[in-house]
């Protein structure tokens, strides 16, 4: 039996980093996989419920140090997988030198942010593979590793579990046009602009509503500013809610209003659009162009536009033959391109490429203060 460790900062239910380990350990162990995963920097709220179905490594008690790189390099070997599978986890990363060379470590980006690129390229000559599920993510992790590395990174774009994100043909029957926002509520994705875009929305639509989901720093600030423009009424504010209710209330909603900014993929943009929900959201080069064609299964907006955001939402609503048409390449093209069974055939394919990691073996512990200095001093060269 082939045994595979995910690795992550926590485990919890709720998030696309989140959403991405559960499917992937899910999926592989229904393909026989003997699945490990390991949390390093807090223990996570699905922990325990994750602990039922797979072996769960909690490293997150250890204090930071040297040690705990040592005794989480000691854990990998006490599991001895052929895979691992990091994500963003610095932990796993550090301890590189110390783990057995005959293991393959492979690297998932997950978001196009320069701190999560640098944990991406650490101790880059051991990762056996990186993992970007968008063109605009390979691209700009080039600039983190040497140019001789960049044949190791392999595009394949997040799957999609469609047993929960799947379309209800009950769109026409709602009584109000339905607006949806999932996400951290932050400025990162856009959460400080919706107050603008819906009562401009709200003006021109009368029977429009705007559902949010998720929280973040700018929760109660919203809910004060959508009260101050007297839209309380028309706001729905759910919090985080788990995986199958997100998809219950993707299914009761008309359009997908996400103005962000940062993204690496986009979980939640595929997973309205299986739903059938229309998406109206940013357009980040390379990533959500990745996912969306332009008038066809969506509209992409420049970011932090908040008139042309407005226009899209109007345009969705002022033509029902449109939204129909945009609905329905939305949940065909999700379902077609962005399948869970797609994804995991390219990572079992990716776990049987030949090594071509010259490394040597792995490292003592003053092996490993010497190679981690000279990782110290790279990236700060850098």
């Amino acid at each position: 039996m082939s045994r595979i460790l995910l690795a992550t900062t926590e485990l919890n239910w709720i998030g696309g980093v989140a959403s991405h380990v559960f499917e992937t350990s899910s999926e592989l162990k229904k393909r026989g996989w003997d699945v490990h995963c390991l949390a390093s920097n807090v223990r996570g709220d699905y922990f325990d419920e994750m602990s039922r179905n797979f072996a769960c490594h909690d490293m997150s008690a250890i204090p930071l140090s040297p040690k705990k790189v040592f005794m989480t390099a000691d854990r990998v070997h006490s599991i001895m997988p052929d895979v691992i599978l990091t994500n963003n986890c610095a932990l796993m990363h550090y301890a590189m030198p110390l783990i057995d060379p005959h293991i393959k470590p492979i690297s998932v980006l997950h978001s196009d942010d320069s701190r999560f690129y640098a944990i991406g390229a650490l101790f880059s000559e051991r990762i056996f593979r990186w993992i970007a599920p968008t063109v605009g993510l390979e691209a700009r992790f080039h600039a983190f590793i040497e140019q001789r590395l960049h044949q190791r990174i392999r595009v394949i774009p997040h799957g999609i579990n469609r047993t929960k994100f799947f379309p209800k043909n009950t769109k026409n029957e709602l009584s109000a046009f339905q607006i949806l926002f999932v996400g951290f509520l932050g400025e990162s994705k856009g959460a400080d602009l919706l107050p603008d875009i819906f009562q401009k929305v709200a003006a021109a639509i009368p029977d429009s509503f705007l559902t949010i989901v998720g929280d973040g720093p700018l929760r109660v600030t919203l809910d004060d500013e959508f009260k101050k423009r007297g839209l309380q009424n028309r706001i729905s504010m759910r919090g985080t809610t788990s995986p199958d209710k997100t998809a219950e209330i993707m299914r009761a909603s008309h359009v997908l209003l996400l103005p962000t900014n940062l993204e690496g993929f986009g979980m939640v943009i595929v997973e309205a659009m299986m739903c059938g929900v229309v998406p109206v959201v940013s357009r980040l080069p390379g990533i959500t162009d990745q996912l969306i064609r332009q008038g066809e299964s969506g509209l992409l907006i420049a970011p932090k536009d908040c008139n042309g955001f407005v226009e899209a939402v109007k345009r969705i609503h002022g033509d029902s033959n449109l939204f129909h048409t945009m609905s329905l390449t939305a949940q065909t093209a999700a379902a077609e391109t962005f399948s869970l069974d797609s994804m995991i055939n390219r990572y079992e394919a990716l776990f049987t490429e030949p090594d071509d990691r010259d490394v040597g073996g792995k490292r003592s512990i003053p092996g490993w203060y010497t190679e981690a200095t000279v990782q110290f001093l790279r990236k700060r060269l850098r």
